[in-house]
């Protein structure tokens, strides 16, 4: 099930490259525009609730933007793992008339996805295999859909395939894991077994993985660092990192370990020539660091604020005048006492001139020194957290004696 979920998170990219967003049944112009201003928010819940107050605001479903916004609310809810909300809108959208094949075939992948999760509330194989026929039988008569036609096929394969009629412990571990998403039936399964198999490392890893996608987190932790204690890999890092992500959603003190951790799976994976997987776990690794440190919160803070300067930008014309003045002024200034009579201009001189266009650009984007201000306090910050990243590689580095 993983596989073709992931499948449906690349292939949603391609309908908004191929939808218009103007045509001659969306005249509207505040219409199109604040289609165009929820579709540009960051994919999620901040998309999800741009949408949702576009269809209040714009509920005609004839309309083909709002048809749209019901579609991304539905998509954005399937890559938010919010698996109940995305059937119901996705449902609700299969009821709209309007939607291109590429668009109809899309939104039944996702049902079938959807309804084939088995640790999700919403699990049924039926309505699963429903809609993943339905999205067989469009894909497969339209062009262009063969991506999605296949992706519904490894679906439709997963969800009819039945367990080998005999599999060993770790082969059904890691079957109810990886192929079943089936998290609590693994949990209940590795309860069950004899200390022989629970020694396994490879059940204990499919073990500790169920916990940690059942949302078990410091039970995970528990798991993956006794393991870590006992035999030390790359995987069994990058395990433990990840339950410490997670667990630092609910609390600061596991953004630390979770760094620390990400960092060590990526030394490990590096040492063991696997450049793919350590330039991941680095990724991650500094992703947490600025996530412990606000940067990405302050960063959004600050764009939203620039985009209501820019939107005020008009309003700063007397400000534009002032300091195109005062350019002009500086550089004769420079030209009469400098450069007219063979001198080289002092630093400062261009300091000042260098002064003045900065607010001058700032002015002319709607912005205000205290912007800019910000800029340089996040970019200071920004170079800040990476110096303290390479520090942190370099001591684990030499802690773990890679």
């Amino acid at each position: 099930m993983k596989k073709a979920i992931v499948v449906v998170a690349g292939l949603l990219i391609s309908v908004a490259c191929c939808s218009p967003l103007f045509c001659q049944d969306d005249a509207d112009i505040s219409f199109t525009q604040e289609y165009i201003a929820a579709m540009t928010k960051k994919p999620g819940n901040a998309r999800i609730q741009a949408f949702e107050a576009y269809v209040k605001k714009f509920p005609d479903t004839t309309k083909k933007f709002t048809r749209l916004a019901h579609y991304w609310i539905a998509m954005d809810s399937f890559q938010l793992q919010d698996y109940a909300k995305a059937a119901e809108v996705g449902k609700k959208c299969l009821s709209f008339d309007g939607y291109e094949q590429g668009e109809l075939a899309r939104l039944n992948l996702m049902l079938g996805n959807s309804y084939g999760v088995k640790s999700a509330s919403i699990y049924n194989k039926d309505l699963a295999l429903k809609y993943t026929n339905a999205a067989i039988s469009v894909a497969s008569s339209t062009q262009g859909l063969g991506d999605v036609l296949q992706a519904a096929k490894d679906l439709k394969s997963k969800l009819t395939t039945p367990p080998p009629p005999s599999e060993t412990p770790e082969q059904k571990m890691k079957r109810l894991v990886l192929q079943d998403e089936d998290f609590q039936g693994a949990v209940s399964a590795y309860g069950k077994m004899g200390s022989g198999d629970k020694s396994n490392p490879e059940i204990r890893r499919m073990y500790g993985t169920a916990l940690m996608r059942s949302g078990r987190n410091q039970d995970a932790v528990n798991v993956f660092k006794e393991m870590m204690t006992e035999d030390p890999s790359a995987k069994i890092a990058y395990r433990l990192g990840q339950a410490y992500t997670e667990l630092s959603k609910k609390s600061g003190s596991a953004f630390d370990p979770s760094v620390r951790y990400l960092i060590e799976a990526g030394l490990r994976y590096d040492n063991e020539g696997n450049q793919s997987n350590e330039k991941i776990a680095m990724a991650k690794a500094e992703h947490q660091l600025f996530t412990k440190y606000g940067y990405f919160r302050k960063l959004d803070q600050y764009n939203a604020k620039v985009k209501q300067q820019q939107a005020s930008a008009s309003r700063n014309e007397a400000e534009i005048s002032r300091l195109k003045r005062e350019e002009f002024k500086q550089k004769r200034h420079i030209r009469r006492n400098y450069t007219s009579i063979d001198l080289e201009a002092p630093q400062y001189e261009y300091d000042k001139l260098a002064a003045i266009q900065k607010k001058l650009r700032l002015a002319q984007s709607g912005g205000t020194s205290d912007s800019a201000a910000e800029m340089d306090a996040l970019k200071k910050e920004e170079a800040r957290i990476k110096a303290e990243f390479r520090k942190k590689v370099s001591e684990i580095k030499a802690e773990i004696k890679l």
